[in-house]
């Protein structure tokens, strides 16, 4: 009997031994547990984020920004147009 009841607790007390906690995530700003929300900060940028807490750098100044590309559809050719 004292066996068993050795064995069992031994069994009990490694199951919760072996049982680590899990660790909290990770915000965006690398804090665990943390809620901090990542954008741009800087109000002089495009694209500024005003519940923004952390600034994970990619504000992008208005010069900076691309061009707007403007696709247009395919057109025929001026030399196909004489050939018919």
């Amino acid at each position: 009997m004292i066996k068993r009841t050795s064995a069992l607790l031994l069994l009990i007390g490694m199951a919760f031994w072996t049982c680590e906690e899990e660790p909290e995530p990770k915000d965006c700003a690398g804090v665990a547990g943390g809620n901090s929300i990542c954008g741009c900060t800087d109000s002089t940028a495009t694209n500024f984020n005003p519940e923004a807490t952390f600034d994970d750098s990619s504000c992008v100044d208005a010069q900076e920004e691309d061009p707007i590309a403007i696709e247009l559809p395919d057109c025929p050719s001026l030399e196909n147009i004489n050939e018919e």
